[in-house]
């Protein structure tokens, strides 16, 4: 929901970020989705809603398993 913040410890250190009405800020950048900041912090690739705890892993299987 706009207006939101997301705070992940990452590594020691917390970030944060603002859920805006078009994506999202990350120490006073724009971004279009939690999955570039996410890959930013990490230096990896990571899906952006799991790793912000907003979805589960569970979530992230098909539903048939495969």
């Amino acid at each position: 929901k706009p207006g939101s913040e997301l705070v992940r410890t990452w590594k020691g250190a917390t970030h944060r970020v603002q859920v805006k009405p078009d994506g999202f800020a990350y120490e006073g950048s724009p971004y279009a989705s939690l999955s570039e900041i996410a890959s930013h912090i990490t230096g990896t690739k990571w899906n952006g809603p799991l790793f912000f705890g907003l979805r589960s892993k569970a979530e992230e299987a098909p539903a048939n398993g495969k």
